[in-house]
């Protein structure tokens, strides 16, 4: 069900949006859910709860903490849904189309800072974990999915395409070139400072893609580092720990130079996911099977 509560905005915050009702929101677990209908200049405040009355309806599963935050609305038939322990910060999660799935897990060390545009049929999938320095960008669209696994280290200017999104023919054949295409991020990837991820590719578990690369459509291996426009493989069988380096004595420094065991090294096993069904199209959100919680997407390509 869905509650409607009037806004209530303090005199002496300046802040936009639910910004100036967080200890109103952390104290109801509630957040900024804006139909389209119902925009306007000063948008009421929902509460969500664990159901609603009519399957045709928007669904917002679970609840969380939120700072200036918001969801909008634009279809029907949509589901957000929030394990425990999640906390927004500076996110939009825009549903601009039908039955689309937006799925955040359990984040008991970071906040979710990620801007999400999901068109019609997509699905948005975020792993535990994960570390957002900047705001993520993401825009799923044409039937396609993201996926992204735990524990990754994502950077400032991070920007994700499953389409390009204007169509491209060939002149002989006047056939599309150019269909869309979905993106899998396995575990424990770093993403640095403004990477572009585009339509069709795969980042396995544990590799890097450096500063300003473009990954367009390649399959990174497990434990490899790639960078540049376009991104290319540079040095294979590495992995990396997720410290931060700014402010260590020597002694850190010197502690460092040797990793103490083998956590971050991935290969191939019978848990490991097929790239393959993620290029497959996706059901309507009303007539998707949620599972239980997946713990590890465990993604190793070889």
């Amino acid at each position: 069900y869905y509650r409607k509560i009037p806004s209530r905005r303090s005199k002496k915050s300046n802040n936009q949006g639910s910004g100036c009702l967080m200890s109103f929101l952390k104290k109801n677990k509630a957040m900024d859910v804006v139909p389209e209908q119902k925009e306007k200049k000063d948008p009421d405040i929902w509460e969500f709860g664990q159901r609603v009355t009519e399957p045709s309806e928007n669904r917002v599963i679970g609840s969380c903490e939120a700072k200036n935050s918001r969801i909008v609305f634009r279809g029907k038939g949509n589901i957000l849904f929030l394990e425990d322990s999640v906390r927004l910060e500076n996110t939009v999660l825009n549903f601009n189309g039908d039955h689309a799935l937006v799925y955040l897990s359990s984040n008991t060390k970071h906040v979710y800072k990620i801007h999400i545009d999901a068109w019609r049929e997509t699905t948005v999938f975020f792993g535990r974990n994960n570390y957002f320095n900047g705001v993520l960008t993401a825009i799923v669209s044409e039937r396609k999915n993201l996926v992204v696994g735990n524990d990754g280290v994502f950077s400032f200017g991070i920007w994700l395409r499953t389409a390009d999104p204007h169509l491209i023919y060939d002149c002989a054949t006047l056939e599309r070139i150019n269909s869309s295409r979905s993106i899998l991020i396995g575990d424990h990837v770093w993403l640095g400072q403004n990477a572009l991820i585009l339509k069709g590719s795969a980042i396995g578990s544990g590799s890097i893609l450096s500063a300003a690369a473009v990954l367009a459509g390649k399959n990174v291996s497990s434990n490899t580092i790639y960078a540049g426009n376009p991104a290319r493989k540079i040095k294979e069988g590495i992995f990396f720990s997720g410290e931060s380096v700014h402010n260590y004595t020597e002694k850190q420094s010197e502690e460092s130079m040797q990793f103490p065991d083998d956590r971050y090294i991935y290969q191939t096993s019978e848990e490991t996911i097929s790239w393959s069904l993620f290029h497959q199209g996706t059901p309507p959100a009303e007539k998707l099977y949620l599972p239980p919680p997946l713990h590890s997407i465990c993604v190793s390509f070889q």
